[in-house]
């Protein structure tokens, strides 16, 4: 080889070890902002878990394990005083995800929370 195709055979090497090394730092930095982007949805997730949780137990008046013997009729008349079905429905509403898409199969066993009375619901 003659020393100009050394040169040029030096510079292709240099400026494909260049581009090898910036694609390389591109995907680093691609792999890293993922990891960021996933910490961040995680921290998220796991904060807006809370605030629902906070919000939960704030408006919780009690917590009730269900015996077989007892229905939500029960409870919102343990609870609330009345078994109608506005009393019933609100002890359900706040415990779909355990109790399931039928409010008449609730399982013996299960830990239900019982939420606070709204205004418009109290009796005077």
């Amino acid at each position: 080889m003659t020393d100009k195709e050394d040169r040029l055979k030096a510079a292709r090497d240099k400026v494909a070890k260049n581009q090898a090394e910036k694609r390389k730092e591109e995907h680093q930095e691609r792999v890293e902002d993922a990891k960021a982007k996933a910490e961040a949805e995680a921290r998220k997730a796991e904060l807006q878990a809370k605030v629902k949780e906070a919000a939960e137990k704030a408006n919780t008046k009690a917590t009730h394990t269900l015996t077989a013997d007892e229905t939500l009729s029960h409870l919102s008349l343990k609870y609330y005083g009345s078994a109608t079905e506005p009393y019933w429905r609100l002890i359900y509403d706040a415990n779909k995800a355990t109790i399931g898409d039928n409010p008449n199969h609730v399982v013996p066993g299960i830990e239900l929370r019982i939420p606070e009375l709204p205004e418009d619901m109290k009796k005077d």
